[in-house]
């Protein structure tokens, strides 16, 4: 069961209700009470990972302080804006707050957003894609301020609310650019009809200012799905040849058979390296970037191909308790049947050590392995079982890792099987809590919370925004030829 968020929050539909109560609808102060102290322990009872950042000392002062502040009544939008930065906290890339299913209709069907798609370099904002009526803003442009804010404040409280693992700065950005910032900007600040901007064009040092609509939720939805480079959503797996064969680039945009495509995943993986073989195909490229992870199982069954040796995937995987008090407040229905399906041994400190997949055990190399020379691309957004493959490659010494650092902290990440959605009684507000903590066989980064660093660090440039470039896979290109 994988539950992607960013596709949770911006790409479903929900039932017509009336959401403008995100804003205008409020709470008792009893009842925020009652949804933020659910909230509370079952974090405490089931997040695997809760204390890994933060000490339990700093976690009651945060709780103590968000509890202070539930005095008075308040909307949905007040109450998820102190969650949000708090929940942050935790640095796990699978624990989000997500707005109540009346305030998503809304944000679908009515809110006006903020019409343009960013980039973030050193602090900077910078305009990638705009979708408003003025088309003098070009992409490249520098964002210097939003109705009086300045674009470098903004970006600073919108980090600070970003929930990503451990101190991984790339997947913050990634999760902004993906529509965070837009989601973010509309909660915080509320709903605006039109934005006054401050921008720098990519070609004239020159600061200008104007003033551009706001745009549906539902044109920017489609435009960015028009544009969108995160999945395709006709062909999510994909394998081109160039130089006589004898070079390939494959995409993975996700691991699974989420989508409703033709090609399925394992079948595709099967007949791409048999292809590889019959082809003689002596360099490939496997470009990761913006794949949010999947099935575990899937990433796995991909290094068996790309390894001759027998290798472990996790070296354990950890849950904290057999049962939760909460699953009565989650939309996992069986929970609880579920995990006693697993295979459990109980460890010392209380916890279980459970199998989910079969992945903690030794694993076997598919016959049709590819032995030829590997380059892998990653970015912020190659987070979960993408991020978990790519430290694999690298750990084994397999491939050449090319890009950015990647979402996922180098040697551990929270499952996306089991995670319930907790749904507050009163507000409706969501929040992810995954049970499931998975111990990568790959040592730990250093410093702890980094992400896994590739062995060349490359980003496109701000510059290279209006250039229409794939700089990263050019380079890699370079090197997969040498």
């Amino acid at each position: 069961m994988l539950k992607n968020i960013f596709f949770f929050l911006f790409l479903v539909g929900f039932g017509n209700v009336n959401a403008q109560s995100f804003f205008d609808k409020f709470y008792e102060p009893e009842q925020l009470r009652e949804d933020f102290d659910l909230l509370i322990r079952s974090l405490q009872e089931g997040h695997p990972t809760l204390f890994d950042y933060i000490s339990e000392a700093e976690w009651k002062r945060e709780t103590n302080y968000t509890t202070d502040q539930l005095l008075r009544p308040m909307s949905e939008a007040e109450f998820y804006n102190l969650l949000k930065p708090m929940v942050a906290k935790i640095k796990d890339g699978n624990t989000a707050v997500i707005m109540s299913e009346d305030a998503r209709y809304y944000l679908e069907e009515n809110a006006r957003i903020f019409p343009f798609e960013l980039r973030f370099w050193d602090n900077r904002t910078f305009i990638y894609r705009n979708y408003s009526e003025n088309t003098e803003i070009q992409t490249g442009a520098e964002l210097l301020s939003i109705n009086g804010i300045k674009a470098e404040i903004i970006l600073q409280k919108l980090l600070e609310r970003e929930s990503t693992d451990g101190n991984v700065r790339t997947a913050k950005n990634w999760r902004l650019e993906q529509n965070g910032y837009t989601l973010d900007l509309f909660t915080l600040y509320g709903e605006k009809r039109e934005f006054e901007i401050e921008y720098v064009p990519h070609d004239v040092l020159e600061v200008r200012k104007t003033t551009v609509r706001a745009i549906s939720y539902r044109l920017k939805a489609s435009k960015q799905q028009e544009n969108t480079e995160l999945v395709d959503p006709e062909n999510p797996f994909r394998l081109n040849f160039m130089d006589n064969d004898s070079l390939a680039v494959m995409t993975i945009n996700v691991f699974g058979d989420f989508l409703d495509t033709k090609t399925k995943y394992l079948k595709f993986v099967e007949e791409s390296f048999a292809t590889l073989k019959k082809k003689k195909t002596s360099r490939l490229v496997l470009d990761l970037r913006d794949n949010s992870g999947g099935i575990s199982s899937y990433a796995a069954f991909l290094y068996s191909f790309l390894n001759d040796k027998d290798f472990r995937y996790y070296e354990k995987q950890i849950i904290r308790q057999k049962k939760f008090f909460f699953e009565e407040n989650t939309d996992f229905e069986g929970l609880t049947r579920e995990i006693g399906r697993l295979k459990k041994e109980e460890q010392p400190d209380g916890k279980w050590r459970v199998s989910v997949d079969g992945l903690d055990y030794v694993q076997q190399p598919s016959r049709n392995f590819y032995t030829g020379k590997l380059t892998v691309l990653v970015n912020g957004g190659t987070f979960g079982a993408a991020s978990e493959l790519a430290a694999l490659i690298k750990a084994t010494q397999r491939g050449i890792l090319i890009g950015e650092e990647t979402g996922n902290v180098q040697n551990r990440s929270t499952t996306s099987t089991f995670v319930p959605y907790l749904i507050l009684p009163n507000t409706q507000v969501m929040v992810s809590i995954p049970l499931i903590v998975n111990i990568l066989a790959v040592p730990p980064a250093q410093p702890e919370g980094t992400g896994l660093m590739p062995h060349h660090v490359l980003k496109p440039k701000s510059e290279d925004l209006s250039k229409d470039k794939d700089v990263v896979l050019e380079y890699a290109l370079k090197i997969a030829r040498e």
